[in-house]
């Protein structure tokens, strides 16, 4: 549901009566997990309206899904079967509801790989399954059957975890939706890999796209009511898939993956080539709401892939996925060659709405653990990526250096650029063993992460601890998050002294912390002025008798500003 609204920057100008330094900090909030008698994995996490956080994946086995002292388990058939799980947690990690699709039998199955919440709170699930499966996680029954393989599953369910449509896509052979995206109409799109000759229309209609020589990406858009819109295909007779899918301000579709060869990414009557005989393996495709081509990119080393795609507020496109050897990250006719350090190197890419190159970077050490698999924007156009690393990576992608070190094979990051490109901060999940994000999703005052673990990791990303421990040394889900919040620190200044702090802000949650206990303040007659893109507010701070207790002196330092901006 959250997507990236308009830049606003704020100047902040505040006469003080006690004093002044100001600093930008990510603060810890809280860890879940969750975990059974099997590995099980999160793959995918969105907010709704109200920043309740729903999750999905897979499990096997029994698992409790309520991460609180309560118990809610839910049960595959048997160990060896794995089922597609559906969780919905309140902003503070507190559990309201989890839900399964619940195979038939033993030796079925599935996986689900997005998740998307509309405007009205409606939850899209996406994933694969095998043989049956019912899709109604309530008393009801609503089973699908797959055509021989591995297919393609839609469900909807509204806010309540209630059922209220499911759709198959598939054939004889493997088919694979990777990911998902919803346009502001509430139109549905899925994207990913198949083969053989498959009918995407998943109602009593036929359209069917034919992918005998070999697996071809495909991209799917469906009504809000599951009916058929359009359904195209692009690449290759080898090896590729589409991985993400996103969508811009004007309803156009993009895609990023890999392929290889030489693949035809205009799903139309004209062709247009990429070829990794004369470039990377990385793709971006670009096409309208109705499904035509308008451009595609290609970029990257001798291998690559491009795993996630992330839209800014001015329909900028940005990319994450992992790559080997040498590449030029510059789809145009310039070049800007990047070398992965030893294996495997995360890299984060940024074009503009007209494919034209605007920056790379990388991020990468001496093992092959270096990965880079989702990334979104806030509304100021600032990039956050989650992935895994391991042994010492340098995570300042200019001069400057800032390293991390796993603790164990592999760790997890959560790290921040600006629009710009330039390394804004960095934290890591340490553990014991193997850890990594698989996706994470900001509501531009926190950032929420999903991923999975083994044995222990410290989750508290700042200086504290936080232990959390996988049961039975098998791979257990986690959930996480940290705030944006911006505070004012150390202020020391001379009665009726101003200070203006200028540049891009998060203006919810702003937060002074006195540095003495004699010194009690709160922000007093907030005025607002708003000029073209820049809003001025100018707040006194005033001194206060230390007459407080502890939570009303919370309540006096808090600051909170809402306001709408229209552009």
């Amino acid at each position: 549901l959250y997507s990236n609204l308009s830049k606003i920057v704020l100047v902040f100008i505040f006469s003080i009566h006690i004093g002044g330094y100001t600093g930008w900090t990510q603060n810890y909030l809280w860890a879940e997990k969750i975990g059974g008698s099997n590995s099980d994995n999160v793959t995918s996490i969105d907010l709704d309206s109200f920043k309740n956080i729903y999750t999905t994946g897979l499990f096997a086995g029994t698992v409790d899904f309520d991460p609180g002292p309560s118990t809610f388990n839910l049960s595959t058939l048997n160990n060896e079967v794995s089922n597609p799980f559906v969780s919905k947690l309140d902003a503070s990690g507190n559990f309201i509801w989890a839900k399964q699709f619940k195979a038939a039998g033993a030796g079925t199955g599935g996986n689900s790989t997005s998740i998307k919440v509309d405007q009205s709170n409606n939850v899209y699930i996406i994933g694969e399954f095998t043989d049956t499966v019912d899709f109604d996680p309530g008393v009801g029954v609503f089973n699908l059957t797959s055509n021989g393989a591995r297919d393609i599953f839609i469900c909807k369910l509204d806010e309540f975890g209630n059922f209220i449509w499911a759709k198959s896509i598939g054939a004889g052979f493997d088919d694979w939706g990777w990911d998902a995206a919803l346009d502001a109409s509430g139109n549905f799109y899925v994207t990913g890999a198949f083969a053989g000759i498959v009918d995407f229309d998943p109602n009593i209609g036929q359209f069917n796209l034919d992918a005998s020589s070999g697996g071809s990406i495909f991209v799917l858009k469906i009504s809000t009511l599951g009916n058929f819109v359009w359904a195209k295909q692009m690449g290759s007779s080898g090896n590729e898939a589409s991985r993400s899918i996103a969508i811009d301000s004007f309803d156009n579709v993009y895609t990023t993956g890999f392929f290889s060869g030489e693949g035809d990414f205009n799903p139309g009557v004209n062709e247009f080539f990429l070829d990794t005989a004369v470039g990377g393996r990385i793709f971006i495709s670009k096409l309208n709401q109705s499904g035509d081509f308008i451009w595609a990119k290609q970029f990257g080393g001798g291998f690559g892939i491009g795993l996630s795609i992330s839209i800014d507020a001015f329909d900028n496109i940005y990319t994450t996925g992992n790559f080997q050897g040498t590449g030029d990250f510059d789809p145009g006719a310039g070049t800007l060659e990047l070398t992965s350090v030893a294996g495997q190197d995360i890299f984060v890419s940024k074009i503009d709405a007209f494919g034209n190159f605007v920056w790379a970077k990388q991020f990468g050490g001496i093992t092959n653990y270096d990965e880079g698999v989702s990334i979104t924007n806030d509304t100021f156009g600032n990039v956050y990526y989650t992935g895994g690393f391991g042994q010492t990576v340098d995570f300042d992608p200019g001069v400057g250096v800032f390293s991390l070190t796993s603790a164990g094979e592999s760790d997890v990051i959560i790290s921040k650029l600006d629009a710009s490109g330039n390394f804004v901060w960095a934290q890591q999940i340490s553990g014991t063993m193997s850890n990594r994000g698989n996706a994470l999703v900001t509501d531009n005052n926190n950032i929420y992460t999903v991923g999975s673990f083994i044995g222990t990791a410290n989750f508290d990303t700042g200086s504290g601890v936080f232990n959390l421990t996988a049961l039975n040394g098998w791979t257990d889900i986690f959930i996480h998050k940290i705030s944006l919040n911006t505070q004012l620190n150390q202020i020391t200044t001379w009665p009726d002294q101003s200070w203006t702090i200028e540049g891009t802000y998060n203006a919810s949650n702003l937060l002074a912390n006195p540095t003495t206990v004699a010194n009690n303040f709160k922000f007093d007659d907030a005025q607002v002025a708003h000029t073209g893109d820049i809003i001025y507010l100018e707040s006194p701070v005033i001194n206060l008798a230390p007459a407080f207790s502890a939570n009303e002196k919370g309540l006096k330092i808090s600051f909170n500003l809402a306001f709408a901006l229209t552009p």
